[in-house]
């Protein structure tokens, strides 16, 4: 089961189309790469790069319609006090004073947040439906969440 923002999944629908549009042209390319002679094949570099490319994007493929097959649809979180879905939120480390400010995710979010925490993580499972202003303990660490415009 994957939690999913409406925005989230049409950003995997159109992850999944590019990468089914790049394999179609690929394979366009590899016809073209395996059409060498017999002398030539074995040191036939454009393949090999061809091959390596279609094994990732075959992965991330198999991966991308597994998410989009067990997806839930499910709004941002409308309660201002609560961490859920996009909400973004601060760990304010209770020793040092330091923040460091995210926004709540799912696991394969592909709107490719680079502070993205996901709901299934160690992390967010601890922060997920918190309120602002909980004092929370992760590896350790005494950590308050706070709003995105503390201090």
């Amino acid at each position: 089961m994957w939690l999913v923002t409406p925005q989230e999944f049409e950003a995997l629908e159109k992850k999944l189309s590019v990468l089914l549009s790049r394999q179609q042209r690929r394979s366009s390319d590899m016809r073209d790469a395996l059409s060498q002679s017999s002398e030539t094949w074995h040191d036939n570099a454009p393949r090999d790069v061809l091959l390596d490319a279609a094994k990732v994007d075959t992965t991330l493929l198999r991966e991308l319609t597994r998410n989009r097959a067990s997806a839930i649809l499910q709004e941002a979180e409308t309660d201002q006090d609560k961490i859920g879905l996009m909400t973004r939120f601060g760990l304010e480390n209770m020793d040092t004073e330091e923040i460091a400010y995210y926004q709540m995710t799912w696991v394969g979010n592909y709107l490719e947040l680079s502070n993205g925490i996901s709901h299934e993580s160690p992390l967010g499972m601890l922060i997920f439906g918190k309120n602002f202003f909980d004092v929370i303990t992760f590896n350790k660490q005494e950590m308050m969440i706070v709003p995105p415009e503390w201090k």
